[in-house]
């Protein structure tokens, strides 16, 4: 840990400010998809603001459920009824899903950086070890319970309206081709903008001795390290993240040291510091709209 506070001094600081506006950026987009999904007119900067609180709500629930409902919460009080809440965000975090395994192949395209294939492949394996060890594999599938619990018990009190007012809304979706493309182009943006981040938080590191035309393995292994967070039941994915990102740089050659020192300042930025811009959005994340 020493090694790694000593080797700040010596790091590339002037694409700190980049990140940060990377970071910003991908909230914006984040916006845009949810206004685009949920069909109905949303004021982007409450909607945008609503993404930071969002974000600080996963940070301490697993699987971003807190996130979730922060957004299903605020669609719910714009007027959306609670069906089409829940298909709006199931629908961004689908997209957002294809766009990362998009992204990932127009980058590698771009780069000819084939050992990105690898690194998923090899890097996706080595997590499906991981969350079938017993223990991880009996959190998770807790975690499974409770969702299908969860559900049943909401099934029970609503009937199937809710079901089917769920399919009637992601018909209605389908029926919109614009808000579809929005709704992708900007997911899409949230992916590059991400990887973009991770990869510049690489190269504002010394010794990391990689070059943009690594932009497709980078990518790969945000790509890695982000499944890795998900996957695992705990808030945020603290620590697997971590572990998933520095593993991931350490496969494609990059020496520990500097890989955790790409990965801390890539989690600072983009992971931590947004979250005390959302506890102070709290308010307005949940505040009905004024009448006009």
């Amino acid at each position: 840990m020493e090694a790694v506070i000593g080797a700040l001094s010596a790091m590339h600081w002037r694409l700190l400010p980049v990140l940060g506006g990377l970071a910003v950026l991908h909230y914006l987009f984040a916006a845009i998809a949810l206004r685009a999904a949920a069909g109905t007119t949303l004021p982007l900067r409450r909607t945008m603001l609503t993404q930071f609180t969002a974000a600080a709500a996963s940070r301490f629930t697993p699987g971003g459920l807190g996130g979730t409902a922060v957004n299903i919460r605020y669609l719910n009080v714009h007027g959306c009824s609670l069906p089409t809440a829940v298909m709006a965000v199931s629908a961004q975090h689908a997209a957002l899903w294809a766009a990362e395994v998009l992204v990932l192949l127009i980058a590698i395209a771009f780069t000819h950086d084939v050992q990105a294939f690898r690194l998923v492949t090899d890097q996706a394996a080595a997590l499906w070890q991981g969350i079938t060890h017993p223990g991880v594999a009996v959190c998770f599938a807790a975690a499974v319970v409770l969702i299908v619990t969860a559900l049943v018990l909401m099934a029970r009190r609503t009937g199937k309206r809710a079901v089917l007012a769920w399919f009637d809304a992601l018909r209605d979706l389908a029926h919109r081709p614009r808000d579809l493309c929005v709704l992708m182009a900007s997911s899409l943006a949230v992916a590059a903008v991400l990887g973009l981040a991770f990869g510049l938080s690489v190269l504002a590191v010394p010794g990391t001795q990689v070059s943009p035309d690594h932009l497709g393995v980078l990518f790969g292994a945000y790509i890695v390290g982000s499944a890795a967070g998900s996957a695992v039941p705990v808030p945020g994915g603290i620590g697997t993240a971590e572990a998933a990102f520095t593993g991931a740089l350490v496969a494609v050659g990059i020496a520990a040291v500097p890989a955790l020192q790409a990965v801390l300042i890539f989690r600072a930025v983009t992971f931590w510091a947004p979250v005390p811009v959302g506890i102070a959005a709290v308010r307005m994340a949940a505040a009905r709209p004024q009448p006009v």
